[in-house]
């Protein structure tokens, strides 16, 4: 235990600001990585229809999209969009959650209305090794 403690003396004041500047510079990255959203996204609503409407994703709002069994409701708030609720059956695309990523969606079938991130994508579909 003794020789352990030795060892830790040998640090200096150059190795712990190494130490502290890495550790800023990876919290720094997890932040943008993990929580960063590009303001050029946009939520696009479609119907049966076609395109319903485009809405910035920084935006908070409710819109109502109107489908053959009435209006479904879709929520924008937080960088997030999600259908708060649906007239279809089984509310499978109210419970597939929110999403905030380009490319993404949730789709409710029965009603026929899709919600679609776009947006510049600056994450891989894929990876093959």
């Amino acid at each position: 235990m003794r020789s352990l403690l030795q060892d830790y003396s040998s640090i200096t004041y150059a190795d712990k600001l190494l130490v502290v500047a890495l550790a800023l510079v990876a919290i720094s990255w997890s932040f943008i990585l993990f929580h960063g959203s590009s303001p050029d996204l946009k939520v696009e609503l479609y119907n049966e229809d076609g395109l319903y409407g485009v809405y910035p994703i920084s935006k908070a709002r409710t819109i109502k999209v109107p489908g053959p069994l009435g209006f479904t409701v879709v929520r924008i708030e937080s960088g997030k969009a999600f259908i708060q609720s649906s007239p279809c059956p089984n509310k499978i695309c109210v419970h597939m959650g929110k999403i905030s990523r380009p490319s993404q969606s949730v789709v409710c079938i029965p009603n026929r209305v899709v919600v679609r991130i776009s947006g510049k994508a600056d994450r891989f579909d894929t990876l093959t090794y």
